[in-house]
């Protein structure tokens, strides 16, 4: 089983029990969210409404900076700041673990895998394992793929890397 993303291009595969079709709204990444996610903390301290593990897609949107295949690896490190500030509780410290060029069934990628710490009162999680993988599926907005699993369910982290390369081009 998988989810098909009209709208970004691609295809990924569906992670199965305890994994809920994606219906939060859109991501401020993209112009249209498609996946799944699991809840695994209800109430946090700062005002957001929960903290989750995910696996969604959808069209990039142009605020990133989006020129070509030529700015993707400049494009997702722009991403990669961006969700590290606006997604998780600071102070955070980030090690990257792949950052480079990738062949997505042929299409050119960039993916950028990190781990990210922190020490925050109100949060069941220090840490989160996430990836991004940006696409270029031969439409006007790359296929932005975005894979993350808070270190309370370390035990899944195994599931970005099964998504990354399981990922296909419509």
């Amino acid at each position: 089983m998988r989810i098909i993303d009209e709208d970004a291009g691609i295809s990924y595969p569906w992670l199965g029990d305890g994994w809920s079709e994606w219906d939060r709204g859109e991501q401020v990444e993209t112009t249209a969210t498609a996946g799944q996610y699991f809840v695994t903390q209800e109430e946090l301290p700062d005002g957001f409404d929960s903290f989750i593990a995910q696996c969604t897609s959808g069209p990039l949107v142009p605020a990133f900076g989006w020129t070509g295949p030529a700015s993707l690896q400049v494009t997702t490190t722009t991403i990669a700041d961006f969700v590290r500030y606006a997604h998780y509780p600071e102070p955070n410290e980030r090690t990257v673990r792949r950052d480079e060029a990738v062949t997505v069934d042929g299409a050119p990628g960039w993916v950028y895998e990190f781990d990210l710490t922190w020490d925050v009162e109100g949060y069941d999680a220090t840490g989160e394992r996430a990836a991004l993988l940006l696409i270029d599926v031969g439409r006007e907005a790359p296929a932005l793929l975005y894979v993350s699993v808070p270190n309370t369910h370390a035990e899944l982290y195994g599931v970005v890397d099964r998504v990354l390369a399981s990922v296909e081009v419509l």
